[in-house]
């Protein structure tokens, strides 16, 4: 006679399709349940079906906090689905040190920098998946020409799916006298995860442009707002991650977009202009080809006014903006697609500011192991 446990079986495309909504944490245990399971949640193609389902369900912020009474936090999650804004503190962060700085978030792997100075002598450089806690230290590069002179380094990171390459840029700024004392770009070094090494690449576009952003990366390329200071106008700079070229694209007059932050929009660059009672969606498209490359334009697309002071918050998840009030203790949820209020919410604390963030997705990618497309 048959029992209930003979009926218990569930085909192998329901099992993915169950696994692929959990969180990483719990796939990692889970290996350990038998050799099936194990090879599954390692297969390229798992991988791929888990990182994409977690794009539209679960985006996180990592960010750096500051605790008005405990100081700067090492980086941790900010969970947004409720009403309430949680905090989860990340144990592989926690163990770097309260100094850790973010860099980059690309398909679930984080770069970070070791170190409060973003001056020399050059600070380490880690790349970590923190869901697996997987640690990979980069090498530092030999390309500072043993300078001394005061200099400043911005970082970014990104993946390019053409090349299938994880690439770290270093832009390295010093002082020259004869240029008004104004710190110039001097050195723009690349690490390619895939090669393990860096190299130099060619800057000179760049030499007089004021970074203002943290990088974000569309479509193979990485991007920042800036202020071009020969030309005294405001510039976004594209390096595209594959060809290692750097580019630059005007910005409207009418949108001061340059010393604002960027952010992702439906897979576009992103910039939010605003004033204390309003703010605009601002969205970088390819217009075409034409002999110097690439053209661009600019399209605004969505645009709200307020009766209270709102700070709208980067960076988006799935198309909604944060918008702090003056405090930063609460705020509304913006859906920039409907051009509706979603809802209000309020921190889980009023006791912290938000220094630095990153739209983070959970994955199980491996630096050993670059799949995702």
């Amino acid at each position: 006679m048959a029992t209930g446990c003979d009926n218990l079986y569930l085909p192998p495309e329901m099992i993915t399709d169950i696994l692929k909504r959990l969180r990483v944490k719990c796939l990692v245990r889970f290996q350990s349940v038998c050799k099936d399971w194990r090879n599954l949640l390692k297969s390229p193609y798992f991988i791929e079906e888990h990182y994409h389902h977690s794009i539209l369900n679960n985006c996180l912020l990592v960010c750096r906090i500051c605790h008005r009474t405990d100081g700067i936090w090492p980086p941790c999650l900010l969970h947004c689905e409720k009403e309430t804004v949680e905090v989860e503190r990340l144990p592989v962060m926690d163990s770097l040190g309260r100094l850790t700085q973010l860099v980059g978030s690309s398909n679930g792997l984080l770069c970070v920098k070791l170190g409060y100075e973003e001056y020399y002598p050059l600070p380490s450089l880690l790349l970590l998946n923190p869901a697996t806690r997987e640690v990979r230290q980069v090498p530092k590069s030999t390309n500072d020409h043993g300078r001394s002179r005061f200099c400043r380094v911005d970082s970014g990171f990104g993946y390019n799916h053409v090349v299938r390459d994880y690439k770290i840029v270093t832009i390295h700024r010093v002082r020259h006298r004869n240029e008004y004392d104004l710190a110039c770009v001097d050195l723009v070094d690349v690490f390619s995860l895939r090669k393990g090494s860096w190299k130099e690449v060619e800057f000179g576009i760049i030499r007089f442009i004021d970074l203002y952003s943290q990088p974000v990366t569309v479509n193979g390329a990485m991007f920042w707002s800036g202020w071009h200071r020969r030309d005294l106008r405001g510039v976004v700079v594209s390096f595209d991650l594959k060809t290692e070229v750097f580019t630059l694209i005007s910005i409207p007059s009418s949108s001061p977009i340059y010393d604002n932050n960027l952010g992702v929009y439906e897979n576009k660059v992103m910039g939010i202009p605003y004033s204390v009672h309003e703010f605009e969606l601002w969205v970088l498209e390819e217009a075409g080809s034409c002999a110097s490359g690439k053209s661009w334009v600019w399209t605004k697309k969505y645009r709200t006014s307020e009766t209270s002071p709102l700070f709208p918050h980067f960076p988006l998840l799935r198309n909604e903006l944060a918008c702090y009030n003056a405090k930063g203790d609460s705020g509304l949820l913006f859906n920039t697609t409907t051009n509706s209020k979603l809802k209000k919410f309020t921190s889980s604390s009023a006791d912290f500011v938000m220094v630095e963030k990153l739209v983070y997705v959970e994955s199980l990618v491996s630096m050993c192991d670059m799949y995702i497309e």
